[in-house]
C-alpha cells in the first residue's frame, strides 16, 4: 500500500498507488456526541467533494 497524507490548504491530499485525490469536507452542523455514551467519536454532519488531480498522463489497458 504506498497511501500517503498531507495536510493542504483545503484538506487532506490522499495519495494512493500514484493518483493524488483531493477531499474537502465541509461541516454544516456543530459536532455532536451521544448522550451518555462513553465512545469519544465526534460527527459531523455536512458535505464532501472528492477530485482526482491526474498530473501525469495514463493509458488504460483491456480488462484481464
Amino acid at each position: 500500500n504506498r497511501a500517503r497524507y498531507a495536510r493542504t490548504r483545503q484538506g487532506t491530499e490522499v495519495v494512493v498507488d500514484g493518483g493524488p485525490l483531493d477531499l474537502v469536507f465541509t461541516p454544516v452542523l456543530p459536532a455532536s456526541k451521544a448522550s451518555g455514551g462513553t465512545d469519544h467519536v465526534t460527527e459531523y454532519r455536512g458535505t464532501a467533494t472528492v477530485s482526482c488531480l491526474r498530473v501525469r498522463p495514463w493509458t488504460a489497458g483491456p480488462a484481464v
